[in-house]
């Protein structure tokens, strides 16, 4: 069912951009090789997260459209949602936060357990921890502003596809050239406005700040993945590790997909 209401531009102004965006990566890629999964090319990922961005853009337009945009999300009580976001920001900036305070008990409890981690983690687990962290990004958004999946996505993607911009380290080739030549030149600038386009127009740039840092690590063991199990992605990520990070991963998606499902929203704006 329609809901009745203005449609918010400010999703469909981000949607227009986002596709415009992945369109535009779409076509500077196209001379590279996307390979093989056995021979995974320097413009696999990047064109992957491309696609993936215009998807998405397009499913964030079309529900702009239908008005389901302009409904307020229901959102937790303001104390229960700060103190949450607190403690996700917490676990998500544990890294950063052990080598600005390494005494402190519990951050130092923390830094040598994930320090443990990497240790004894293959590639698999490396790259889980890797969505894991961008998951928690993405759920940050939702519990401090009531942000959608989708728009949490569409920042994840295109923080992505500019941390990816630049030399394959694999090929040699030049990935993204346009992009990483504005970055070279302007890096700071162009960081700055993407963070600024994002919270004008209501998106939640967090995903996109964690993306562009983590991205290059992530498509690195996502190639050794595919070249450890010969293509197959399924054995690498069988391990304990990997397993239990994306089973976290699942539980806060459907959190997420429940919390913020369509008839949620509406349930919530034919109450106030």
């Amino acid at each position: 069912m329609r809901l009745q209401g203005r449609p918010d531009l400010r999703p469909i102004i981000f949607a227009v951009l986002a596709v415009t965006f992945g369109i535009w990566s779409l076509v500077m890629l196209a001379p590279l090789s996307a390979g093989t999964l056995q021979r995974v090319g320097p413009a696999m990922v990047p064109r992957f997260c491309a696609i993936a961005l215009i998807v998405i853009g397009l499913l964030i337009a079309a529900r702009a459209a239908t008005g389901i945009a302009v409904v307020p999300p229901r959102l937790l009580p303001g104390p229960l949602r700060f103190a949450l976001a607190f403690l996700l920001a917490l676990i998500l900036l544990v890294p950063n936060i052990a080598m600005l305070a390494p005494d402190v008990p519990p951050i130092a409890f923390l830094a040598s357990g994930l320090e443990q981690f990497m240790l004894m983690a293959g590639p698999g687990d490396i790259l889980a921890l890797i969505w894991l962290r961008w998951t928690l990004a993405i759920l940050i958004g939702v519990v401090l502003a009531g942000d959608g999946l989708l728009t949490g996505l569409a920042s994840m993607l295109i923080g992505c596809l500019l941390g990816l911009a630049g030399e394959d380290v694999n090929s040699g080739a030049v990935r993204l050239p346009q992009i990483a030549a504005l970055l070279e030149a302007h890096g700071f600038i162009i960081e700055i406005a993407v963070v600024v386009v994002m919270i004008l127009c209501r998106v939640n740039p967090l995903p996109a700040a964690f993306a562009y840092i983590s991205a290059p690590i992530a498509a690195e063991q996502f190639l050794r993945v595919m070249l450890l199990s010969r293509g197959a992605m399924l054995p690498a990520m069988e391990r304990p590790i990997a397993l239990t990070l994306l089973a976290a991963i699942v539980v806060i998606a459907a959190a997420l997909l429940w919390y913020r499902w369509p008839w949620r929203a509406r349930a919530a704006w034919l109450h106030t």
